[in-house]
């Protein structure tokens, strides 16, 4: 079985405002890598995805109408541009896909 968690970077940093959501998030990073440890011996994986900004119309044009956010996103990624929501989907399936069975704890 391949079980997959989306979590966010900030998870592991921490950052301002984020602190109930950082401390759920760690703890989901906490329990897949355990996970990974106990039942990978059994056929179990477990694999976290931890993106960046990801943009989409509905998150931004509630969360940074002005664009301020995104702009100071995009000058601290090394592409220079926010992740697009089919590259999450393509990640995702494949993390969770057999062509990535040997992929456990990442």
């Amino acid at each position: 079985a391949s079980f997959l968690a989306i979590t966010t970077i900030y998870a592991e940093s921490g950052s301002g405002f984020v602190v109930p959501s950082a401390s759920a998030k760690a703890g989901v990073d906490a329990l897949y890598k355990s996970l990974a440890a106990e039942w990978g011996r059994y056929g179990h994986r477990f694999n976290i995805i931890q993106p960046g900004p990801i943009k989409t119309k509905g998150a931004f044009s509630r969360l940074d109408p002005t664009g301020t956010f995104e702009k100071a996103m995009i000058d601290r990624i090394p592409t220079g541009r926010l992740g697009k929501p089919a590259e999450l989907a393509n990640l995702a399936a494949y993390l969770s896909s057999d062509y990535a069975s040997w992929i456990s704890g990442a």
